[in-house]
């Protein structure tokens, strides 16, 4: 998982030999030049989820794009890991 505000960061690259889940503010997103449609393309990231200030965020039609409410994040995203374990990363 990797938490960024600079989506467009050099020092990003250095994380791409491993899949990624990019974890970003609602905000941050929106300002972004490619927007959510762009980070959620983009190949660096296996995920995208988005806080957002909603307590019951808007279902995605992308795979890719996960929507959480920030009050429920910890939570929610702590039921997620398991899924986005690389095998070698599983406790054996």
């Amino acid at each position: 998982m990797l938490t960024a505000d600079d989506f467009d960061d050099p020092r990003l690259a250095r994380h791409k030999k491993r899949p990624l889940v990019l974890i970003a503010d609602q905000a941050a997103v929106e300002s972004y030049a490619g927007g959510c449609a762009g980070l959620a393309a983009d190949p660096r990231w296996t995920r995208l989820v988005l806080l957002s200030p909603e307590a019951a965020p808007a279902a995605s039609d992308n795979p890719r794009l996960i929507r959480v409410g920030r009050a429920t994040a910890a939570a929610t995203i702590a039921k997620l890991l398991p899924e986005w374990q690389m095998p070698d990363d599983r406790p054996a």
